[in-house]
């Protein structure tokens, strides 16, 4: 996990131990170069078995048009691994960290577009987005399969 995402997952993990929407997910860190391409989290709650993509960004572009991942986004064998993973059945998501506070949930079906997605994509396409009083509940509710 390049140091961003590390930095990412700190923070990330510290959000989870303390919110009461995450308790009793297990978060599992995942760190392989065996499998190129597998997501950085697994997460587990009542059977729900979900797979997390950390992505870090550190505050959205100044212009409205400019891709907020581009070259920092998923690369051809995480995408691979995100559609084959969904393509079986399996749930996968990108997380995506804005600065210090937002996040955004990108399901895997906009894995082959996500780096070329601007703010207002990102936002019109998440499956939650906010800040993070607002997306760890969230966030919780999804993990426990309450899918929208």
């Amino acid at each position: 996990m390049k140091l961003p995402e590390q930095t990412l997952w700190k923070r990330l993990a510290s959000n989870l131990a303390q919110h009461p929407a995450c308790r009793g997910i297990r978060f599992e860190r995942v760190e392989t170069i065996i499998n190129d391409g597998m997501p950085d989290v697994l997460a587990c709650t009542l059977g729900v078995v979900t797979w997390l993509e950390l992505k870090y960004v550190s505050a959205w572009p100044e212009r409205e048009r400019t891709k907020v991942l581009g070259d920092k986004g998923l690369s051809i064998a995480e995408r691979n691994w995100h559609l084959s993973w969904r393509n079986a059945g399996g749930s996968v998501a990108t997380l995506i960290g804005i600065g210090s506070y937002e996040y955004t949930l990108i399901d895997a079906r906009w894995s082959d577009q996500i780096n070329d997605f601007t703010r207002w994509d990102l936002f019109d396409r998440a499956t939650i987005a906010g800040k993070r009083d607002i997306f760890f509940p969230a966030l919780g509710s999804y993990l426990r399969g309450n899918r929208w």
